[in-house]
């Protein structure tokens, strides 16, 4: 299935960004001397200080889900619960689909719980904690990862119980409305949500709305062979533009492998896999060594045991077009095209995109994208205009590009006038990408997410679709935001009194 192709960019976006890739590759050698850096243009950095507030107290619980997936323990999950819920009903629940490369999420929260939500965080199979893990195998993300984040999602919509036979309302004191469940794909758990919602539609049709945090889709994103905040180098051969029209152009030409060398060594352990030496890389100066200071090396995805390489479909037809590799010395290290097809089918949330909006045909949808990310680092956010444009030309019911303005400045407690306010449904292209995103720095990123689904969840709540509105929805705020509040007031009262 191949993607839907959009209008071509505009032939000058290259030598409009040109001198903004240049100066990201000088920034990012930066991190050889150990400064901090971020991917952007230095007039596009933010102010230093980021605005928080105080947070009231999250309680939550942790049980073992019954899978398929996991059958020795079971699934680890994760409550976190609200004091106050944000409807008089219960509170709506965002399941959390982890990012990240490897299976563990349960140390990472949105603190979606001070919007009002029940937050339920897990680990896939073979993920966890030392002490709280689920069962099963990591498989990078596959089938059982699929199944194991449908029956989090069944048990969060109360249909399925942990393993002692109780529902997620029997586990927390706060009332939960289990027919209002949402989920959130954090960076790289976009993908196996996409995958997970379009393979089990007749288990699924309950959710209502996901929305998805700087997600990357599609095999030349995930893993990125464009190049990430880790990278010392961009790819530069990378059509600048081409991903917002449905396919990631590359000149494969200058591809060369030197089987001798490791590329993220450390990282494949940390990962628990077992690192292969080989690198692919393209070869600016032709001396086929690979000099990582200044040449860019392909990510690739890993099998379950990590023991071979599997390049994106389009990297290795290009290995095979370009006869790389002697006939019939194909590296052992390196998956075979069928292989890397075979893999990436199941992996490809590119593919599974389209026919989302014919299974749930009143499922809301909302991307999340700041103008600095937080892993990708093309300057025309290739991951933000592919994942946006194939939901564009799927038609789901509703779609947005960063909360509503009214929303980022409730949940922030900041002017609305600050953040940006894209018309839902609206096509963008690279061309005019920096206009849609959302300034870097103000705020952390769980704040922008607590805005996008709790304009989600109000929106679903109240059928309301319009494009503006004038306030939010609901007025939720918990007891420390009230106090909070008070207390401003008092504040800016005791001053207004002194300066008359």
């Amino acid at each position: 299935m191949s993607a839907p192709k959009f209008d071509s960019p505009p032939a000058n976006l290259e030598w409009r960004l040109q001198g903004e890739r240049i100066l990201i590759v000088i920034l990012t050698m930066l991190v050889l001397v150990g400064t901090p850096i971020q991917c952007a243009s230095a007039l596009d950095l933010p102010p230093e200080s980021i605005k928080t507030l105080p947070l009231a107290k999250e309680e939550s619980v942790s049980v073992y889900v019954p899978s398929e997936a996991a059958p020795e323990e079971g699934l680890a999950v994760n409550i976190i619960y609200p004091q106050q819920p944000r409807y008089k009903d219960g509170a709506p629940i965002a399941v959390i689909v982890p990012g990240g490369h490897g299976p563990n999420g349960l140390r990472f929260t949105m603190h979606a719980a001070q919007s009002g939500f029940v937050e339920v965080r897990f680990a896939f199979p073979g993920g966890g904690l030392k002490q709280f893990h689920s069962g099963g195998s990591w498989d990078e993300r596959g089938v059982e990862s699929q199944k194991a984040l449908r029956d989090v999602l069944l048990f969060a919509h109360g249909e399925k119980t942990d393993k002692n036979g109780k529902h997620i309302g029997d586990l927390i004191p706060t009332p939960v409305n289990t027919n209002h469940v949402g989920a959130v794909g954090w960076e790289n758990g976009g993908s196996v949500l996409i995958i997970t919602l379009a393979k089990f539609p007749l288990d699924l049709g309950f959710t209502k709305w996901i929305a998805f945090c700087e997600s990357p889709i599609g095999s030349l994103l995930s893993p990125s062979v464009l190049g990430t905040k880790k990278d010392l180098n961009l790819n530069r051969h990378y059509r600048q533009g081409s991903a917002a029209t449905g396919t990631c152009m590359i000149d494969f030409r200058k591809l060369a492998w030197q089987p001798d060398v490791y590329r993220n060594k450390a990282e494949h352990i940390s990962l628990g896999r077992e690192p292969s030496k080989g690198v692919l890389f393209f070869d600016e100066n032709g001396n086929k060594v690979w000099e990582e200071s200044v040449e860019f090396a392909l990510a690739h995805a890993s099998e379950p045991g990590g023991n071979k390489k599997y390049y994106a479909p389009e990297v290795t037809a290009a290995l095979v077009r370009l006869q790389l590799f002697p006939k019939k010395r194909w590296p052992r290290g390196v998956a075979t095209l069928k292989e890397t097809e075979q893999f990436f089918q199941e992996r490809d949330a590119t593919l599974f995109v389209k026919q989302i909006p014919l299974q749930y045909p009143d499922l809301l949808v909302m991307l999340y994208g700041s103008k600095i990310d937080q892993e990708q680092c093309q300057p025309d956010h290739p991951h933000i205009c592919l994942n946006y444009n194939l939901w564009h030309a799927s038609k789901p019911k509703w779609l947005r590009l960063n909360p509503d303005p009214n929303y980022v400045g409730f949940v922030a407690d900041m002017n609305p006038m600050s953040f940006v306010n894209n018309k839902p449904d609206a096509p963008i292209d690279a061309s005019t990408i920096e206009a849609h995103l959302e300034p870097e720095g103000f705020i952390p990123d769980y704040i922008y997410m607590q805005a996008a689904i709790s304009e989600l969840a109000d929106r679903s709540k109240k059928d309301y679709f319009k494009a503006g509105m004038p306030t939010v929805l609901f007025n939720y705020m918990n007891d420390e935001i009230k106090k909070y509040k008070r207390e401003l007031a008092q504040k800016q009262a005791q001053q207004k009194q002194t300066n008359n």
